[in-house]
């Protein structure tokens, strides 16, 4: 839960699912708790 590899994993699955505001909302999730990291930048 620590390692940003998996919350982008459940934010692809949201998105590859066809759910749209909750991948958005991962990633912006995401961005909040690892602002440095490049993969999550929207």
């Amino acid at each position: 839960p620590g390692e940003i590899k998996w919350h982008l994993m459940v934010a692809s699955c949201y998105r590859r699912t066809g759910d749209y505001t909750a991948a958005l909302e991962k990633y912006k999730w995401i961005h909040q708790h690892f602002p440095d990291d490049t993969d999550c930048k929207i």
